[in-house]
């Protein structure tokens, strides 16, 4: 007849009742596979090795004996290699068999919560050990599957957390949430160099557990103060700096966590995290800058934003600041658990770094490139509005109406950053408004008919206006408020 023989018959049977088990029956049926197999190879080994002692002890062929004591020597070790080699086929044997079975579940075992994946692999590594010390010369079986799984295991993990990370991003309002207490306990871990200790769960139940969270927080604003629950806080503090944080945000770091505790719990996960980390922070970074920079977060399908304000920029920039200030700390906590040859894998979140610098930068770019368009609608009639009264009329040299509303937008922007950006952001910021209104409104002045005694003075009044105004914010500006223009106003006779 015809068909496959009735032995693959059983064997392709036994893979599809072992597909089907739970986590917990494969270990039993696994412990039942391994128990047999290490006894027979235990016997194996025990017979090997008092072999090579006898024959070890045999004494050697007598000087000068001749051609028959040469060949005992060579008979016995003859004898010796094939005893060695026949022990170690016989644990590549078992442990081809023991892969075989791994490989038969190696879907399943891709989608395992990370507790039943660490049980599985704790039992394959213990069997590879076992069989290698038998052999004397490693489980490769065994060990190559293990680390193939390992592989798929953070592939599905990655693809599935990566999905609802977009997903999550794409409806971001960039509104401030508050920080739940627990969130503040995971960063001191890690800016500790520790993997944060949490029930270990799969990427699913993390991204679905923070949003839940962010959900929850994100509500905050609209409590009363004496309403708020004392156990969220305003910022996520690392190394001593406090950083507003958006839900998107939250949800990042519970997913970085679960990464974490993954690369911690299995030694063979290290490796495909340590590349897998840097492509999420990367991801995170490329869909803020669509949703915030490129204004996509204005769109119907998205969150629908009427517009982008300072707000939703300054709350992107904070968020890429907590990522920036927890970098340093995830390459030394995954360091701890890579093999030394596998360490360079760690230069990716170099990559990642220079990407979030770059980021931030651009977002302090947009912040000047719209006080700067604010800031030449302003001045625009300046000729006009420093020009000296008509014949007759009456009118003292003062600050000007345009100079005024310059230094109104500059408060208002000051009111609304401080308490989103940290004080290194924010004096960095103004650095580079500061120095793009000296460019600007030095040209503006520029443009100012001075030879009218009350045009010049009027200039005078305009610039000791701005750097009043300018002092009264109490920034950390090294070459001080507009360098030039003060020099430009310095050099103009008033009388």
């Amino acid at each position: 007849g015809g068909g496959a023989p009735p032995e693959d018959r059983g064997i392709k049977a036994l893979v599809a009742r072992l597909k089907e088990l739970e986590p917990r029956a494969y270990e039993g049926v696994m412990a039942s596979i391994a128990a047999p197999l290490l006894v027979l190879l235990r016997r194996a080994s025990a017979i090997d090795a008092t072999l090579q002692r006898v024959l070890s002890a045999a004494p050697p062929a007598a000087a000068g004996g001749g051609g028959e004591e040469e060949g005992g020597e060579a008979y016995r070790a003859d004898l010796r290699e094939a005893s060695s080699e026949l022990c170690g086929g016989l644990c590549d044997i078992a442990a081809e068999r023991y892969a075989r079975y791994l490989r038969c579940r190696a879907e399943v075992h891709a989608r395992l919560p990370l507790a039943a994946f660490t049980s599985l692999c704790a039992l394959a590594d213990d069997f590879a050990a076992d069989v290698a010390h038998l052999s004397g010369r490693g489980c490769e079986a065994v060990s190559a599957e293990a680390a193939a799984q390992a592989k798929a295991f953070v592939d599905v993990l990655h693809a599935e957390a990566t999905k609802k990370l977009e997903a999550t991003v794409e409806q971001e309002a960039w509104g401030h949430v508050e920080v739940p207490a627990e969130y503040q306990r995971l960063v001191d871990s890690i800016a500790a160099n520790q993997v944060p200790e949490a029930p270990p769960a799969s990427a699913a139940d993390h991204l679905s557990a923070a949003a839940a969270v962010s959900a929850a927080v994100g509500s905050a604003e609209a409590e009363p103060e004496a309403e708020r629950q004392p156990s969220r806080a305003s910022d996520i503090v690392v190394s001593g700096a406090g950083y507003k944080v958006v839900g998107s945000g939250l949800i990042l770091l519970s997913t970085v966590v679960h990464y974490l505790q993954c690369g911690a719990a299995v030694p063979a996960v290290a490796p495909p995290i340590a590349h897998a980390l840097p492509v999420l922070l990367r991801g995170y970074h490329t869909h803020a800058y669509k949703q915030v920079l490129m204004a996509g977060a204005m769109l119907p399908t998205s969150a629908g934003l009427k517009s982008i304000s300072f707000k939703h920029l300054a709350l992107s920039s904070q968020s890429l600041g907590v990522l920036l200030a927890l970098l340093p700390h995830l390459k030394a906590i995954l360091a701890a658990y890579l093999p030394e040859a596998q360490r360079h894998a760690l230069k990716e979140f170099d990559g990642v770094e220079s990407d979030l610098e770059a980021h931030q930068q651009q977002i302090f770019a947009k912040f000047v490139s719209i006080l700067e368009e604010r800031r030449r609608g302003r001045v625009k009639d300046l000729p006009a509005a420093l020009a000296p009264p008509q014949a007759g009329a009456q009118r003292q040299p003062e600050p000007s109406a345009n100079i005024k509303a310059v230094a109104a937008d500059l408060r208002a922007v000051y009111k609304t950053l401080r308490d989103l950006l940290t004080p290194q952001q924010l004096h960095k910021v103004f650095e580079l408004i500061l120095t793009a209104f000296d460019a600007g409104l030095l040209e503006a002045y520029r443009g100012v008919d001075t030879a009218p005694a009350f045009s010049r003075q009027c200039i005078v009044q305009d610039v000791q206006f701005l750097r009043k105004e300018v002092a009264r914010l109490h920034l950390s500006l090294p070459s001080g408020c507009c360098p030039n223009l003060v020099a430009f106003a310095l050099a103009l006779p008033v009388a």
